[in-house]
Parts: structure tokens; C-alpha cells; sequence
């Protein structure tokens, strides 16, 4: 549990599977340790997890790259462009 005030990040890779390129699943789906599903679950991370994997599948898809190939921080400027909320690292 972070402090109070703190979060956490939630990678892409979390979000791919290795066995099924371009396979991108959020929530419960999502490959977590018991402790970090009891988080990611929740509808309001499954939400915006949703977001951050459809918009590397639209730019991946426009650059013919595969998702796990996609640049993260390209992913990143590109969802604090549309107002998503990321957090320092």
C-alpha cells in the first residue's frame, strides 16, 4: 500500500499477452499478483486502464507496430494530452 498521497502505476505489459500479439485485456483479466488485483479490479482502474490499452491498439495500429512494441512514452504524452491524470514516476 503506498503512503497516503502516493500512488502506484499500472505498466502496459500488465495488459498484453506474450502467447497472442495485439491482445490487450484490463480488470480482472489483467496479469496481477493476488495483492495487485485486489486493486486493478476495481471499475474505476478497469476505466482508465481501458483507455490507456485502446488508445496504444489505435496508435500502434497507425504506426504497424504491435502494442508491445508501442513507445510508452510516446502512449504516455499522448493520454496527458487527453487529460488523463499520470502521476510522476
Amino acid at each position: 500500500m503506498p503512503p497516503a498521497g502516493d500512488s502506484y502505476h499500472i505498466p502496459l505489459g500488465m495488459c498484453l499477452n506474450a502467447q497472442l500479439p495485439n491482445l490487450a485485456v484490463v480488470g480482472r483479466c489483467a496479469s496481477a499478483t493476488h495483492k495487485g488485483e485486489a486493486s486493478v479490479r476495481l471499475k474505476l482502474h478497469s476505466m482508465v486502464m481501458g483507455q490507456g490499452v485502446g488508445t496504444c491498439a489505435a496508435l500502434a495500429l497507425s504506426d504497424g507496430v504491435d502494442m508491445a512494441r508501442f513507445d510508452v512514452r510516446e502512449l504516455q504524452a499522448r493520454l496527458s494530452n487527453d487529460g488523463v491524470y499520470l502521476a510522476p514516476a
